[in-house]
């Protein structure tokens, strides 16, 4: 008899290691699962936030995702104003 350790991916069965079995040999597989080791004392909790990367306040970020800049000239007044057919026949105006 022969006992692999493996790990399932989701999809298929990976041995840790490679088995000493040879190609094409027909088996007869069981499986146990084995609980995950106690996580060790003072071990980096993989979650928290990296001390050297400054902080970032995320909560200031809500609401501005349809903000666009601000344009301090602009040449339409609105979004209608884009559509406006009476300014193709407009004299050009020095502030254009």
């Amino acid at each position: 008899m022969v006992v692999l350790n493996a790990h399932y991916d989701g999809r298929v069965t990976i041995p840790d290691t490679p088995p000493s079995i040879p190609t094409d040999q027909p088996l007869r597989i069981s499986i146990e699962v084995i609980p995950p080791p106690p996580p060790k004392p003072n071990a980096p909790n993989p979650n928290a936030p990296d001390p050297d990367l400054p902080g970032i306040d995320f909560l200031s970020w809500i609401g501005k995702g349809l903000q666009g800049p601000s344009n301090p000239n602009p040449r339409f007044l609105n979004d209608d104003a884009l559509w406006d057919r009476s300014l193709e026949s407009a004299p050009d105006s020095p502030d254009r």
